[in-house]
Parts: C-alpha cells; sequence; structure tokens
C-alpha cells in the first residue's frame, strides 16, 4: 500500500517558479511498463465492459491522479482553489477525492477546519485528526450533513446527472457557503484555428470520437458550460467562470506554460495508455487492432506536431456563493 499521506508532504506545492511533478513523472515511467503487460493480460482473458465512468483503482492510475495534482497546482499558480476563503471556515467537503492530495493539503493549510474527502474508493490510508476518508458514490444520497465550501475536481468523468448533482451541493452548502468545480472540457483545440472541429488532424479527432463514446455512456464533456444556467436557477450567486488552457506539450512561450505542457502532454499519454484503446474498443465498437491504431496515430500526431500545431484542452473552474 502507498503511503499518499507521506508522498504528498514531499512533493513540491506548485510554487510558479520550481519544477514540480518531475518525480511524479519519474515514477509513472518506472511503473507503466508493470501495468501495460496487466493490461495486456487481462484484456486476454475477458473483454473489459462498456466504460460508464472511470475509476482508478490501479497503481499506475492513482499515480496518474497525483499527477493531475500537481499539474492543477501549477495551472493556478500554486493555489489549491481560486474561492478567496475566509481565515475560519468550519467545514469542507471534497466530492470524488481520488488518493486525497487535494483534501491532505486543505488540511495542512486549514488544521482548524474539519475536512471529509469522499470517493468510491477512498484512499486506504491514516489521515490527519481533521480530515475524514468516506466510501460513497457522488451520484447517491451523500451521508452528510452541510459545509462551508465544497470542491469538486475532475469529476466529469463519474457524473450522469448533473442538476441532481448541483441540486444535492445547493442541499449540503451552509448558508453563505462556496462552491467551487474544475473540469476539463471538450472540445479538443487548435491554438491556430480554435473553431476547427473538423480539422483533420488525427488528435482533434480523436477528441471527436471520445466524446461521443463518453456521450453513449451518459458522460457529458462539456457539462462545465453549463453550470453557471444551471446554478443560477438553483439560487446560487456571485457566479463566475474562468477558463484556462492546458497546452499539450511544451510549445508556449513562458517557463511556466511549457511545464504545464510538459504536464498536460504526460497526464494525455497516461490517459492513452491505460484507458483509451478499452474506451474505444468497447464504446465506439471498434475491434482491438482499430482502437490501437487510432491510438497510435494520436500519438504519433501529438509527438510530431504538438509544436507547430499548438494543441491544448480546455478547463473551465467555477467558484461560486450561495
Amino acid at each position: 500500500m502507498t503511503d499518499y499521506s507521506q508522498k504528498a508532504s514531499e512533493y513540491p506545492m506548485g510554487k510558479p517558479n520550481e519544477p514540480v511533478g518531475r518525480i511524479l513523472v519519474a515514477l509513472f515511467d518506472r511503473q507503466i511498463a508493470e501495468a501495460d503487460d496487466l493490461g495486456r493480460t487481462e484484456s486476454s482473458r475477458q473483454a473489459p465492459p462498456r466504460f460508464t465512468y472511470l475509476r482508478y483503482n490501479s497503481e499506475c492510475s492513482l499515480m496518474w491522479l497525483d499527477l493531475q495534482h500537481q499539474l492543477w497546482l501549477s495551472t493556478l499558480n500554486g493555489r489549491l482553489h481560486t474561492t478567496v476563503l475566509p481565515n475560519e471556515v468550519n467545514s469542507i467537503l471534497d466530492i470524488a477525492c481520488g488518493t486525497g492530495a487535494w483534501a491532505l493539503a486543505m488540511t495542512h493549510s486549514r488544521p482548524s477546519t474539519q475536512v471529509i474527502a469522499f470517493d468510491l474508493t477512498p484512499p486506504n490510508i491514516k489521515p490527519p485528526p481533521n480530515l475524514q476518508f468516506v466510501k460513497a458514490d457522488a451520484e447517491k444520497p451523500w451521508p452528510f450533513g452541510q459545509f462551508s465550501f465544497i470542491h469538486g475536481r475532475m469529476i466529469t468523468s463519474g457524473i450522469h446527472d448533473w442538476p441532481r448533482l448541483l441540486a444535492r451541493c445547493w442541499d449540503h452548502l451552509e448558508p453563505g457557503g462556496w462552491l467551487e468545480l474544475l473540469d476539463v472540457c471538450h472540445p479538443y483545440r487548435l491554438e491556430e484555428d480554435p473553431t476547427a472541429d473538423s480539422d483533420p488532424s488525427p488528435f482533434i479527432q480523436f477528441g471527436d470520437i471520445t466524446e461521443r463514446c463518453w456521450s453513449s455512456s451518459g458522460l457529458d464533456f462539456r457539462a462545465s458550460t453549463k453550470h453557471i444556467e444551471r446554478l443560477r436557477d438553483l439560487g446560487f450567486m456571485d457566479l463566475d467562470e474562468e477558463e484556462f488552457k492546458w497546452p499539450l506539450g511544451e510549445w508556449p512561450v513562458t517557463q511556466h506554460e511549457r511545464r504545464m505542457g510538459a504536464f498536460t502532454l504526460e497526464n494525455f499519454n497516461r490517459f492513452l495508455n491505460t484507458a483509451a484503446v478499452n474506451l474505444l474498443q468497447h464504446n465506439a465498437d471498434l475491434d482491438e487492432q482499430e482502437a490501437r491504431n487510432i491510438v497510435a496515430n494520436v500519438q504519433k500526431d501529438v509527438a510530431e506536431n504538438s509544436s507547430t500545431r499548438h494543441f491544448y484542452l480546455t478547463i473551465a473552474r467555477k467558484p461560486v456563493e450561495v
């Protein structure tokens, strides 16, 4: 069992000029071969089920989530959230906490605040006194009371009913509380032409195919574009939204953006290596070789053309106040 509490304390906390994530990338490289071998063995035994949401149970997948944590820290210039919170916050809820890296960091920065972090497979570690990990499903009634601040990050791959989830956030927020949601939003884009949906690039076409795959399983990877209207209808006030770009590769000008590009490329490649083939095979009705060919073409396209065509992913954050 990996001691993620110790590991989180060893990682840099995302200061703008620090090379955060380099240790994570190295750990990924050491473990990916074993994970790939396991994946090939398992796939030879039986076909994986149709994707209805992504779950992260393997060691390699958990390391992938920790890499995403460092990527978000870099995106937000070392901040754990963009919502301006008062010095004293009674309680915090973290939806679908993954490895617990964000929740652990929050308890470290706010030792007097009680934090509850839940997931279908919560981390198996001993948390600090002000943190509780709970096994729970975000799409079923939550076994909690109300909170001062609710946080959700990269949860689109597990949410099938966004109106119900947002209503649940409303019910579990204290009067005057805050909600912050951060996620990736389709479609994939080119810096040179952000509206190019029909671009022949395998990367752009892969984004379109995967979005249709997610949609066939009831997942909406453009949900963040609908949050403001849905939250307003629920009665939320002081709504704010902002989009960031995750460059794919080290093509940007500034050192900080190049580092983010390296993180994003590593994160994207982990998705290609661990989940993409099964997603295409079982949600796009492709045989294994067809799926592998598509993934190989995407990897080749990104490796050869990202520095000139400037691929990027769009992310959004939505801090709101009741």
